[in-house]
C-alpha cells in the first residue's frame, strides 16, 4: 500500500474496537442464501393515492448511479418554490419487471430515507423495471444495486439503515433526478450535501464478486493482511474462506477483485461517503452478500500501512501483485475526511479535498468540481456553486479556470493550488498553472513537511491576475538550472501483474541514476548534494526525503534502503540467501515510499551541483525555482521574457527547509552591497 496520512487520535481510537466490530462482522459474513420464506414477495401496499406516472429519464448528472433512458415517458416538474426530491420505495421484486413507486417530497419533510451509492458499469441501458406502473429502462449495474438491496431488507442485514418490516424508501439518483431538464440538474447538485445529511445513512453496492466465489473471503483477506487478532478469537470464527485456510490460497484474487471495484473510483462516491451519518458498504448479490462499515474497512487499510515484521509478508505480496491500491487509498481518504469534517463541520479546505480525489473518475469532468461542492469550507462553496451549470457552453476548461481563479484569490490555496499543477495536462487550452483536473501529472507531495522557501511569507509572493484572467503574476526566484536528466517513472497500472514487477525494476534503475548523480556532484564539486553519506544523499532523494508515518526521512530509515540494495545489488550479483532459500530482509517500506514518491518524476540534477526529483516532462534547461511562502519548489520553462510555462513541483535534495535561501543571504552578507536583501532578488515573473 502507498503511504498516506495516519488517522486522527479520534480515528485511531477505531483500532480499540476492532475485535467488537469483527465480532459483529463475522456473524454476518456467512452466506446469506435466505430462505424460502425470505424469497418470497417483498410487497408494500400502494396507496391508493400514489398513482401519479412518474416517467424515466436520462442519466442523471452524478455519475455515481446507474442510467435510464427516455422513451416517450417524462417528467412530473418538482415544485419551484421549495426544496423537493423523489423517493423510491419497492412495490414488488417478483414478476418479469420489479415494479416501484417514486414520489415527490419536501426534502424538510422526507420520511427516514437510505441514499443509495453505486457506479453506472456499461451505460446501456438493458433492463426494465415499472415506476408508477410505467415501465422504465435502466442499466444492468443499476438493477443488480436495487435487487441486491432488497435482498438484503428481507434479511433484516444492514440494521443501522432500516428497521424490520419497514417500508424502505431509496434516494437513486438515476431515477430521482430528471437529467434531461438541465435547470432541475443544476437545482439539484448544490443540494446533494442536504440530500446526504438528511439520509438515514447510506448504502454502497460495491458489486459482485466471481460466480461461486465468497463475498466474505475479500474482507477476510483484509483482515489477515492487517493481522488482526479476529483469527485467533473462538467466538469470531463463525466463518471462514469456504476453501479453508488462508483467504489468500486464492493467490489474492478475491483481494483484488474486491478492491478492483469501480465503485471505489467514482467522484460522487466521495459526497456520498463523507457527508453520510454512515456509509455501509454491500459487495455481493441476491443470493449471498456480505455488509461492513466503511470506518471498519478504514481501519482495516490503516493498519494494512503500519511497518513492521508482524504483517504476513506473502499475503502482502499476493495482495500486491496486480493489486488496484490506489482504491483502498481513496476510500482511505474518505474515512479521514469523514474525521476532518466531523471535527470541523464548516467543510474541508478546498485544495486539500481536490488533492485527496484527484485519482477519482467522472463520466463528465466539470463533476470533479460539482461533486465535492458539499464537502468544502462554506465561503468556498458559496462562491463556486454558480458554477454549476451542465449546458454545453460551460465546458470543463472553463470551469477548471474557474476554479483556479478563486483559488488565487487566496495566497494559501494558490501556492497549495500550484502544487497540483504543471504542463502535463489532456488539454491544450489551459494555461500551465491551472491544474487539469482528468488527469494527475505525479504523485503529490504532502506540502506540510517541507519549507522550501524558508521563513518568506505568501503575502511576499504579491499574487495577481492578469486582465484577462489566463496568466498569474507573482514574484519568484530562479535558482539553478537543470543540467541532466534520468529515466521518467510512469504511474503503473496496479490490475496488471506485470507493471507491477516493471515498476520494482525501475526503481533499481531510479536508485543507480540516483547514485551516478550524486557521485558525479562529490567528483565535481568535492562535496556531496545533502547532509551524510553517498547512501543517505541517494536514499532521501529517491524517497523526496519522505519517512514512514507521514514525517521526513531519519536516519533510522536507512535499514531498509540498506535492504532493497542487498536484495539488487549494483554489480548484478546474486544475494547470497536466494541459494539457501531464504526470503532476505525486508525492503517494502523503501520501495512504497520510492513508488509514491517517483511516479510521474525522474531524477535529475542541476548546473550548481544538486539532484532531486522533477515532473517527467522536465526537460535540461528549465529553472528550479522558489516562490515566496511556497513549501515546494518549481521547475519553470522560460517562453521569453519574464514568462514561463509552470511545468511542476520538484523535490530538491537539501533544499526543502530554506537552505537555498540561506545561502544567497550568506553571498549578499559577503558581498557587503548597502541595502542588499534576499527579497529583492525576486523577480515578477508571469506564469502562462
Amino acid at each position: 500500500m502507498p503511504r498516506c496520512q495516519p488517522l486522527t487520535p479520534q480515528t485511531r481510537s477505531w483500532s480499540g474496537r476492532m475485535t467488537r466490530l469483527f465480532d459483529r462482522l463475522r456473524a454476518r459474513l456467512s452466506s446469506r442464501s435466505g430462505s424460502k420464506a425470505e424469497r418470497k414477495q417483498l410487497s408494500v401496499p400502494m396507496n391508493p393515492n400514489e398513482t401519479t406516472a412518474v416517467q424515466a429519464s436520462q442519466p442523471s448528472a452524478p455519475d455515481s448511479g446507474g442510467s435510464s433512458r427516455t422513451q416517450g415517458f417524462h417528467y412530473d416538474p418538482l415544485p419551484q418554490n421549495t426544496l423537493h426530491i423523489r423517493l423510491l420505495s419497492l412495490v414488488s421484486l417478483d414478476g418479469e419487471h420489479p415494479s416501484f413507486v417514486l414520489d415527490a417530497v419536501r426534502l424538510d419533510e422526507a420520511p427516514p430515507y437510505v441514499a443509495l451509492s453505486y457506479c453506472w458499469g456499461d451505460p446501456t441501458p438493458r433492463e426494465t423495471i415499472l415506476v408508477n406502473g410505467v415501465p422504465l429502462k435502466i442499466t444492468s449495474n443499476l438493477m443488480q444495486a436495487l435487487r441486491s438491496v432488497y435482498r438484503a431488507v428481507t434479511r433484516n442485514d444492514a440494521p443501522s439503515l432500516w428497521h424490520k418490516n419497514e417500508r424502505v424508501l431509496l434516494w437513486a439518483d438515476a431515477i430521482s433526478i430528471n437529467q434531461a431538464d438541465i435547470p432541475e440538474k443544476n437545482a439539484q447538485v448544490p443540494m446533494m450535501s442536504e440530500i446526504y445529511k438528511r439520509a438515514r445513512g447510506a448504502l454502497g453496492y460495491v458489486g459482485s464478486p466471481a460466480e461461486g466465489e465468497d463475498p466474505g473471503r475479500a474482507i477476510e483477506a483484509m483482515a489477515e493482511l492487517s493481522n488482526t487478532s479476529v483469527g485467533n478469537d473462538p467466538a469470531t470464527n463463525q466463518h471462514n474462506p469456504s476453501s479453508g485456510g488462508s483467504a489468500f490460497s486464492d493467490g489474492g484474487a478475491s483481494f483484488r477483485r474486491f478492491w478492483s471495484s469501480p465503485w471505489f473510483t467514482r467522484c460522487w462516491v466521495t459526497q456520498e461517503a463523507v457527508l453520510s451519518k454512515v456509509m455501509i458498504c454491500l459487495y455481493g448479490n441476491e443470493d449471498r452478500h456480505i455488509t461492513v462499515p466503511l470506518d471498519t474497512l478504514g481501519v482495516l487499510i490503516h493498519q494494512v500501512q503500519l511497518p513492521g515484521p508482524y504483517r504476513n509478508r506473502e499475503a502482502l505480496a499476493a495482495a500486491a501483485r496486480g493489486a488496484n491500491s490506489h482504491t483502498a487509498m481513496q476510500a482511505y481518504a474518505w474515512c479521514q475526511m469523514r474525521t476532518t469534517l466531523g471535527e470541523n463541520p464548516q467543510g474541508i479546505n478546498l485544495v486539500k479535498t481536490l488533492r485527496l480525489t484527484r485519482k477519482a473518475q467522472a463520466s463528465d469532468s466539470r463533476d470533479k468540481l460539482f461533486s465535492l461542492l458539499g464537502l468544502i469550507e462554506t465561503a468556498d462553496r458559496a462562491a463556486l456553486s454558480p458554477t454549476v451549470d451542465y449546458s454545453v457552453s460551460n465546458t470543463s476548461d472553463r470551469v477548471f479556470l474557474a476554479l483556479a481563479q478563486h483559488c488565487a484569490t487566496s495566497a494559501k490555496n494558490c501556492m497549495a493550488m500550484l502544487a497540483l499543477a504543471g504542463s502535463h495536462t489532456a488539454s491544450t487550452s489551459l494555461p500551465t498553472w491551472v491544474p487539469d483536473w482528468t488527469t494527475e501529472p505525479c504523485a503529490s507531495l504532502d506540502i506540510r513537511l517541507y519549507r522550501a522557501s524558508g521563513t518568506t511569507s505568501f503575502a511576499d509572493a504579491q499574487i495577481r491576475l492578469s486582465a484577462n484572467g489566463r496568466e498569474l503574476i507573482l514574484r519568484a526566484l530562479t535558482a539553478d538550472k537543470i543540467s541532466a536528466l534520468g529515466p521518467a517513472v510512469t504511474y503503473p497500472d496496479f490490475t496488471i501483474p506485470e507493471m507491477n514487477v516493471g515498476l520494482e525494476g525501475m526503481l533499481i534503475v531510479v536508485e543507480q541514476a540516483a547514485f551516478l548523480f550524486a557521485s558525479q556532484v562529490q567528483e565535481r564539486f568535492n562535496r556531496l548534494p545533502g547532509p551524510g553519506t553517498i547512501e543517505d544523499v541517494v536514499m532521501r532523494t529517491v524517497t523526496a526525503g519522505l519517512g514512514l508515518g507521514d514525517r521526513r526521512s531519519l536516519p533510522a530509515d536507512r535499514v531498509f534502503y540498506d535492504a532493497f540494495c542487498a536484495h539488487y545489488p549494483r554489480d548484478g550479483s546474486e544475494p547470497p540467501w536466494v541459494s539457501r532459500g531464504e526470503q532476505g530482509p525486508d525492503y517494502h517500506p523503501f520501495a512504497t515510499l520510492a513508488s509514491h514518491a517517483n511516479a510521474g518524476r525522474r531524477v535529475f540534477t542541476t548546473v550548481a551541483g544538486q539532484i532531486g526529483l522533477a515532473p517527467g516532462d522536465a526537460q535540461a534547461g528549465d529553472w528550479v525555482t522558489l516562490v515566496p511562502g511556497s513549501h515546494l519548489p518549481f521547475i519553470l520553462r522560460n517562453v521569453g521574457g519574464n514568462k514561463f510555462k509552470l511545468v511542476g513541483h520538484c523535490y530538491v535534495e537539501g533544499a526543502m527547509d530554506g537552505e537555498i535561501i540561506e545561502r544567497f543571504r550568506l553571498l549578499l552578507e559577503e558581498a557587503n552591497l548597502p541595502g542588499a536583501s534576499v527579497m529583492n532578488m525576486f523577480k515578477e515573473v508571469v506564469l502562462v
